[in-house]
């Protein structure tokens, strides 16, 4: 899964997370990727829902390790890409939790140590 995710960005430079599973279908599972806020893992600020723990893990990796980055998007964005829309509030402002479910959309981008294109 690593290595689809590396080549789709390798020819997109930059993609809305919730238009990955167009893309890569096999990353459909039964969880929700939440955004960690301050170590603390369920902070009511979902990126992705029903999305397999591995593309979770390999995502919350390749961040980590500076291989990808990423931005807020208009979520707008997200639909030209064949990307998921949640019918959630977006979130506007930084806080370590809300106390509902909100949704923040997100582009991938290479990351300062994305691998270099082979020459």
């Amino acid at each position: 899964m690593k290595e689809r995710i590396l080549e789709l960005i390798q020819q997109r430079n930059e993609f809305p997370l919730n238009a990955f599973r167009s893309q890569i279908p096999e990353i459909t599972g039964e969880f929700s990727f939440m955004f960690p806020s301050k170590g603390i893992e369920n902070s009511n600020i979902l990126l992705m829902a029903k999305v397999s723990e591995e593309f979770i893990l390999v995502m919350r990796d390749l961040i980590s390790s500076q291989v990808l980055t990423f931005v807020p998007i208009d979520p707008l964005l997200v639909s030209f890409d064949g990307g998921e829309f949640y019918k959630l509030p977006l979130v506007k402002r930084r806080q370590p939790a809300y106390k509902s479910l909100h949704w923040l959309p997100l582009m991938i981008k290479r990351g300062g140590k994305f691998p270099k294109l082979a020459s």
